[in-house]
């Protein structure tokens, strides 16, 4: 590939960082293709991005910007190429193709944390509970090549909580936290398992501990981790509290994912069946 600019360069740097931790300003590297748009890797990312929104308009975009990737006048590399075809794929919804080629990357490219955390995505797509033994054999396949990384270990306690192992989920989940205290992926794999475990006081007490760092990470997150917060209110009897939480945080200023209006109908839900 033709030699990038150091402004691509460090978008694409920037954007690796804000994905793998779910920072705020993901959405920057929209800006910066824009800027850029003949730039492939640029473009690869923000298809990503759109892919995310798991919207019809998004998908559309998605698609548009991996098609200039694919007739790119330029040499991409192998990597380049296989995350290429696994985004394709989740644009047309072959999701099962394309974790099996996420998952290849990361053969190929262990040490590729972006590539883990799309594939991450890709058994959420497919269904995170059925897909969790396999999402966790991958992360302890990549465990070696870390050792601390605070984003790797969110990524593999959760995967652990998805497979019922609790406790090494648990301890998984502090590793990661210790590793990064600004970490809303680590403490939302904690809020899974000690919901799970009968342990929901615990749980709400550290939700509400980290709400002023989870204010700070990207609006997503921030809405699905207000959300475990109102579980937990919800199943220690606080109908109240998940109420505000319900039109003050989940719905909030942030409606506009498919996972967001997700958060919002499922707590409605949950409390219509409390009496509200």
């Amino acid at each position: 590939m033709s030699a990038r600019s150091d402004t691509a360069l460090a978008a694409g740097d920037d954007f690796n960082r804000r994905l793998v931790r779910l920072d705020d300003g993901v959405g920057a590297i929209l800006a910066a293709q824009a800027a850029e748009p003949e730039d492939p890797l640029l473009a690869l990312y923000a298809a990503t991005v759109h892919l995310y929104g798991q919207q019809a308009a998004a998908n559309a975009r998605a698609g548009e910007l991996l098609a200039q990737v694919a007739g790119a006048p330029v040499d991409l590399s192998a990597r380049d190429l296989m995350m290429l075809s696994a985004l394709q794929s989740i644009c047309r919804g072959r999701y099962h193709v394309a974790r099996d080629r996420l998952e290849a990357v990361t053969v190929d490219y262990p040490g590729d944390l972006l590539a883990a955390k799309v594939c991450e995505f890709a058994y959420y797509l497919l269904g995170q509970q059925q897909s969790g033994p396999r999402f966790r054999a991958h992360m302890q396949r990549l465990a070696p090549h870390f050792g601390d990384d605070p984003d790797l270990l969110g990524m593999l306690a959760f995967a652990h909580e998805l497979s019922d192992d609790f406790a090494e989920a648990e301890a998984v989940g502090l590793r990661a936290i210790a590793a990064e205290s600004r970490n809303p992926w680590a403490e939302h794999g904690l809020s899974h398992a000690l919901i799970r475990q009968g342990r929901a006081a615990e749980g709400r007490d550290r939700m509400r501990a980290f709400l002023p760092a989870l204010k700070t990470c990207d609006p997503l997150i921030f809405c699905h981790d207000v959300w475990h917060l109102a579980l937990l209110e919800l199943d220690l009897g606080d109908v109240a509290a998940a109420r505000t939480i319900l039109f003050d945080d989940v719905w909030g200023d942030y409606p506009g994912t498919s996972a967001q209006q997700v958060d919002a109908i499922s707590l409605a839900w949950r409390l219509e069946m409390a009496g509200e």
